[in-house]
């Protein structure tokens, strides 16, 4: 039963409510945030004592750039901002993109268009389940036999279970690491489950797999993905494309296409700068956290607080996590960190917190041991920037450590004017500067 508390949570929550942009006024200690209301169009300036972004990572997502797109009268659309009145049953459509996106929409789309044209340009690896110990994803339900639905009435078999599920997770931490026996197992492990989802066509085989390692990319179960690929109104087509026309598309060996709908893949803004201004003093990360900007990189404490950013605290920010783990465990962890330290404002009247400038170094910390790790082979993702042959790490998997690490430092963290070190770290424990 919901509880009346949870259910007043909608009260608190504005949706059709794009943010214009948030800008630190140092006179009131507050963050001023401008709004618009996408139905009526109303602006709103609002003050806030804290401002906690919690937009994601692909909270921008982009077109491709491909000559003669503006001509194209079919339906178009990014996969990240799809229309739920459009009913692809029985049309000819396009996807372009196997990313993590197009790896997903496509198997989808494949069962009930009456012809798919899949536009990959890249080779991807297909891995059965984001760790080696877990299950292989499936593209049909996975059921949970009732005899063991019904163990679970015990806490105490219910925790044991799911501490299994989740400790599968935290053990492939040497996946990461370029000489080690799982990451020189992990490709022939990935290619043997690929060549059997292929069978009825095991010609894409070679066409698909990469030649770099697994995972210096973020990997991508794909349930039902390539056997999409192997059915017979689905072309897996990696010719370029050249250009859109009314109708269709041209790859750059000149074959036209004809489709009804297009549905482009095609990645997002992935340099973590948020989408609109967020301003304190000198500093705006719209701009700041760009390789052109002051600071260069999305510059973060653990993730969590930028110097320079009064009463701004991240969640789920770059550098939030590490390269084993599970995401909801990481979102706690920091949501958990966050209300410590809105208590203690509330407790003691503190009107300004600050992140001590010289501490927000972990990501310099990490980037020298990237050399040994899956990222060092120069090839660019989401995750790292590969920059005058000089790779830095960029976005989630920035951390070249176990979850269980960044927990520590998030656990015995304290909100004080002092610097100390969390035992068994080589980070500190979230100093800051405290106004009363």
């Amino acid at each position: 039963m919901i509880s009346k508390s949870l259910m007043d949570v909608y009260s608190k929550v504005r949706l059709q409510t794009k943010v214009l942009g948030a800008y630190w006024e140092p006179e009131r200690s507050q963050w001023r945030v401008e709004t618009k209301d996408l139905k009526s169009g109303e602006e709103t300036k609002e003050h806030f004592d804290f401002l906690v972004p919690a937009i994601g990572h692909f909270n921008e997502w982009k077109l491709p750039d491909i000559p003669g797109i503006e001509k194209f009268q079919g339906h178009l659309r990014h996969s990240s901002n799809w229309d739920p009145t459009f009913d692809p049953e029985g049309k000819r459509i396009a996807t372009i993109g196997n990313g993590a996106s197009g790896i997903q929409i496509t198997p989808e789309l494949q069962k009930v268009a009456s012809h798919v044209d899949h536009y990959a340009r890249s080779r991807t690896w297909i891995a059965g389940a984001f760790s080696p110990d877990a299950k292989d994803r499936q593209s049909t339900p996975m059921y949970i036999a009732q005899e063991q639905l019904e163990s679970f009435s015990d806490p105490k078999v219910y925790l044991e279970y799911r501490k299994k599920l989740e400790g599968s997770f935290w053990r492939n931490f040497d996946a990461q690491l370029r000489d080690s026996d799982l990451s020189k197992t992990s490709a022939q492990k990935f290619r043997e489950l690929m060549g059997k989802r292929l069978a009825d066509k095991p010609e894409l085989l070679d066409q698909i797999v990469p030649d770099f390692p697994p995972h210096c990319r973020r990997l991508t179960p794909g349930p039902g993905y390539l056997e999409a690929l192997t059915k017979d109104n689905l072309t897996f087509i990696q010719t370029p494309i050249s250009h859109f026309t009314e109708d269709g598309i041209v790859t750059v060996d000149g074959v036209h296409r004809p489709v009804d709908a297009i549905i482009c893949s095609t990645g997002a803004d992935v340099d973590f700068a948020p989408p609109f201004p967020i301003v304190a003093g000198e500093y705006d990360l719209s701009r700041d956290w760009r390789p052109e900007g002051k600071f260069g990189f999305p510059y973060t404490y653990m993730g969590v607080a930028t110097p320079g950013l009064p009463n701004l605290l991240q969640l789920h920010g770059p550098q939030s996590y590490g390269s084993s783990g599970t995401v909801p465990h990481s979102v706690e962890t920091q949501a958990t960190y966050i209300a410590k330290v809105l208590r203690k404002v509330s407790d003691q009247g503190i009107i300004q917190i600050d992140n001590v400038k010289f501490t927000a170094s972990a990501p310099s910390c990490t980037n020298g041991e990237i050399d040994n790790s899956d990222f060092a082979n120069g090839l660019s993702s989401w995750d790292s920037l590969v920059q005058s042959g000089t790779v830095t790490m960029n976005g989630e998997a920035a951390q070249l450590y176990c979850n269980a690490h960044e927990t520590g430092p998030y656990d015995k963290s304290k909100v004080t004017q002092t610097i100390s070190t969390c035992p068994g770290t080589k980070y500190a424990c979230f100093p800051y500067r405290i106004i009363m």
